[in-house]
């Protein structure tokens, strides 16, 4: 049984519909599109697995413990966390990036993964997992996307450290780091229109946290 946030679409709901083909039920947390939450429940239901979905918005401390709580209620049971949520918010100009930017950007990128492996750690039993989603910008940055860098980068130590912590408990930590992710929303939104284009994107979390 998988949480899976950001799982509404994008890489989150690609993650859901491979789990669910693998036969794991799935909780799909995401913020508010539920026309799109509703899409991803069907992609995992037709692989004859159960969804169960979780509106919210994780950058609230309260929320993560909502979650687990909802699942275990739901599932029984909690195996493995996906950590895809994300949000960012290109700035060509450093200086413009508001005090209150960074902190949602923080709070919704890296905050949130801490929230949410504190309140499922209690119910993960040895063989358990957590995978976490940075991003290419950890390495490389973007000089568009610092306070989102800057993020991933965190992530990157937040999984390393949190592994190192976890192993002696048999529970596997693991993080992926992608690039570039050309999702529907992101087409919608931006005046490209080929993945193979520079892409100047503005994601409000939909499970598009991929670049």
């Amino acid at each position: 049984m998988a949480i899976i946030t950001g799982g509404d679409s994008g890489i989150g709901r690609a993650v859901a519909v491979a789990f669910a083909k693998e036969g794991a039920d799935v909780a799909i947390v995401y913020l508010s599109e539920d026309n799109d939450a509703q899409q991803t429940r069907s992609a995992v239901e037709y692989y004859g697995t159960r969804a169960l979905l979780i509106r919210g918005d994780l950058a609230e401390v309260s929320f993560s413990a909502q979650v687990v709580n909802e699942t275990l209620a739901h599932f029984g049971k909690l195996d493995i966390l996906v950590n895809v949520a994300g949000e960012q918010h290109p700035q060509a100009d450093f200086g413009a990036i508001t005090p209150q930017q960074l902190e949602r950007t923080f709070r919704t990128n890296i905050f949130s993964m801490f929230y949410l492996c504190q309140s499922a750690l209690p119910y993960l039993e040895s063989g358990a997992t957590i995978i976490n989603t940075a991003s290419i910008t950890a390495y490389q940055g973007r000089p568009d996307l610092i306070d989102y860098s800057s993020t991933k980068g965190a992530i990157t130590s937040f999984t390393r450290a949190l592994s190192n912590h976890l192993a002696p408990k048999g529970i596997r930590v693991n993080g992926v780091a992608p690039g570039p992710i050309w999702t529907p929303q992101a087409a919608a939104i931006s005046p490209v229109r080929r993945p193979d284009e520079k892409q100047a994107l503005s994601l409000r979390e939909g499970g598009n946290d991929g670049i």
